[in-house]
């Protein structure tokens, strides 16, 4: 059987995996799953994307996340806190908005599942570089999130 026969491609041809950086120019369409270990991002400018990522915890706090205020101007985090048993745990979304000078951030979140309030995220302005922390004491607490930037 020739590897360029239809049957070929039809009973033995497996796609191969794919690594590193893909760039998509024009419409693509999948049909069945698609599988990705690590960072998605999406966007139609340099200063808009979606992306998905996530943290453990560390009572000093973690940065998950850094922003240009140079790029963007405001930021859209969703998230979950979870324990590794997951008996506490909540959802929400942390919204900023910045610019060089200033960053103001609000959290609205569901109710806790048990207890997450030694969690925290917070925003800093670090010289025009915007800071998003998560801060915990519990090392067995983590974060999973995707973020919008504008």
């Amino acid at each position: 059987m020739h590897e360029n026969s239809a049957l070929y491609r039809k009973l033995i041809w497996r796609p191969r995996l794919r690594t590193g950086n893909i760039l998509v120019n024009q419409n693509q369409f999948i049909s069945g799953k698609l599988g990705v270990n690590g960072r998605i991002e999406l966007s139609d400018d340099a200063a808009s994307a979606l992306y998905q990522n996530g943290a453990d915890g560390a009572g000093a706090g973690t940065v998950i996340e850094s922003f240009s205020a140079n790029v963007n101007i405001g930021a859209f985090l969703d998230f979950t806190i979870y324990n590794d048993g997951k008996d506490s745990m909540r959802s929400g979304t942390l919204q900023l908005v910045f610019n060089a000078d200033q960053v103001m951030f609000n959290e609205v979140n569901t109710m806790d599942i048990g207890d997450t309030t030694p969690c925290t995220l917070t925003a800093v302005n670090n010289a025009g570089t915007i800071e998003v922390i998560f801060t915990t004491p519990d090392p067995t607490f983590h974060i999973k999130y995707h973020v919008r930037t504008l």
